[in-house]
């Protein structure tokens, strides 16, 4: 059975990487289906709460006064020689 990572090290290398990474994908529905556009996000001081940088003209804007829920997907940048499945 493998073994978990202690607390400490996942919450570490999780700020590490929300710190790299300028944008997230985030996910809307567009009538019904999932639909991904690329938004500038920080989050907040205590890691609970993320603040996206939206314009009232963009697609998921729209996807979100029609139904508020949402994903967000935050990936490391793809690196040659690096499997990007691991």
């Amino acid at each position: 059975m493998p073994s978990s990572l202690p607390i400490e090290q996942i919450q570490s290398e999780w700020r590490n990487l929300a710190q790299q990474i300028r944008t997230a994908v985030l996910l809307t529905l567009r009538q019904g289906r999932p639909f991904g556009s690329h938004a500038p996000y920080i989050f907040g001081d205590d890691w609970t709460r993320a603040y996206l940088h939206l314009s009232d003209l963009a697609l998921h804007s729209r996807h979100l006064r029609d139904d508020p829920r949402v994903g967000l997907f935050l990936s490391e940048p793809d690196q040659p020689g690096k499997n990007p499945l691991a």
